[in-house]
């Protein structure tokens, strides 16, 4: 069984200009948060279209609350997350979701950007994918369909 949640799908690319280093939610906005069941989930990545990165190094992956205030990583070290420095349909491979992350838990996208702020990207599309398959393995119909970030 696989579920996906879509935290980001504009008609148009959303362009981040002038990042910031560090770690902080996708564009600063709270409003592309979501509540979503995981309790019978196992594994996650992400997928997402990134176009005209310049001058930014760094990762966009999810995390999750239990309370809206604490946030915390879906898998270990964050292991889910596609490249800011990448054009194309990219996607993450498949990580094993962390104990606290099986539950009913609110979503959000998060950057960490490594080196320079004056930086820029643009997003067309964020999707975060959910199976209940312990195997983190991709399977040959998934392989075919995008490439690995």
């Amino acid at each position: 069984f696989q579920m996906a949640l879509t935290l980001l799908a504009d008609k148009d690319t959303l362009a981040l200009t002038s990042i910031s280093t560090g770690r902080s939610e996708l564009a600063g906005v709270t409003h592309r948060r979501a509540w979503l069941d995981l309790s019978d989930m196992n594994t996650t990545r992400i997928s997402a279209v990134i176009a005209s990165p310049s001058g930014v190094t760094g990762t966009i992956f999810v995390e999750y609350s239990t309370d809206g205030s604490t946030w915390n990583a879906l898998t270990t070290s964050d292991a889910a997350n596609i490249s800011l420095a990448t054009a194309g349909a990219l996607r993450s491979g498949w990580k094993s979701l962390v104990s606290g992350a099986k539950a009913d838990v609110l979503l959000r996208a998060t950057t960490r950007v490594d080196s320079s702020s004056s930086g820029s990207f643009a997003l067309g599309l964020l999707v975060a994918q959910f199976r209940t398959s312990s195997s983190i393995t991709t399977t040959a119909a998934e392989g075919a369909l995008t490439p690995e970030a």
